[in-house]
């Protein structure tokens, strides 16, 4: 009888093992990513500080209306920061109109460690008064996401941007999981933006069926991508503005997922493009 109980505890551990390493286990939760939640981040929830253009100016601003998860961006930030030679800051539309020292302004579309975003999603008034900001001479990187996890899309929409809200995947060039597309000669467009970027990465994202030019990336034609030869990031302008837009989010943050251990900021050219569109 120990001996029963013994082998049933070593069977139902072997299970729970398989069933944690399996990519159906690891990828059932609706996340950016599509993985159940991030291995680490490189901190924890360690936003900028608020707007105040008394002591700040040319600021790259993260917008934080929906509680968005602008903590997961750290290495982004401190590149803005340190490499660039922005001020960096965060601003909720609740708090008023965007600031004036603000030049660039960011709204990522997930909550905190990769969570779809839940409190509340981009409202049309939110969306106009942004889309007038920039038309106004601003630039806005907006980042968008796969169908379950979409919160912005209303701002997609006032650019005229048409989502897919679909999973982007590829059969050949992959990061781990077929939904990890890995972007390389003959996805990037010649522009600035990709300019001493090889390859990218995105972690689950959607594409885009309407956008204004220029494609920065699309997905193969070779019959390996769903679906293929769409755009997956564009810059565009907008009257005197001009707006970058990415179909995934969590390839700027922190997070580490399963594989490799590494912060999706820095796989491969990530920080680079990044760096590039602010």
């Amino acid at each position: 009888k120990g001996m029963s109980k013994s082998l049933k505890a070593i069977s139902i551990l072997v299970l729970t093992l398989l069933l944690a390493t399996s990519p159906g286990f690891a990828y059932a939760e609706p996340t950016g990513s599509g993985v159940a939640g991030p291995v680490s981040s490189v901190d924890i929830y360690n936003p900028p500080p608020t707007v105040d253009c008394s002591t700040m100016t040319n600021v790259v601003a993260f917008d934080v209306t929906h509680l968005n998860g602008v903590g997961d961006l750290d290495l982004f930030a401190a590149d803005i920061s340190g490499v660039l030679g922005h001020d960096v800051g965060t601003w909720s539309l609740t708090s008023g109109p965007i600031p004036s020292c603000v030049s660039v302004y960011v709204v990522y579309s997930l909550g905190a460690s990769d969570a779809c975003m839940s409190h509340g999603t981009y409202t049309a008034a939110e969306a106009a008064t942004i889309k007038a900001w920039v038309d106004a001479g601003h630039g806005l990187f907006l980042t968008t996401e796969h169908t379950t996890c979409d919160g912005t899309n209303l701002i997609a929409g006032a650019f005229a941007v048409g989502q897919a809200h679909n999973g982007v995947t590829d059969s050949d060039e992959f990061d781990h999981v077929t939904t990890w597309p890995i972007y390389g000669a003959g996805n990037l467009a010649v522009h600035t933006i990709t300019s001493g970027v090889s390859k990218v990465v995105f972690f689950f994202s959607e594409s885009y069926t309407v956008l204004p030019p220029t494609a920065l990336i699309t997905t193969d034609i070779d019959g390996t991508a769903s679906p293929s030869g769409v755009p997956v990031a564009g810059v565009f302008l907008s009257s005197k503005g001009c707006v970058v837009t990415t179909g995934d989010a969590d390839w700027i943050s922190d997070l580490t997922f399963l594989h490799p251990v590494v912060a999706a900021y820095s796989h491969l050219d990530n920080a680079v493009f990044a760096r590039n569109i602010i």
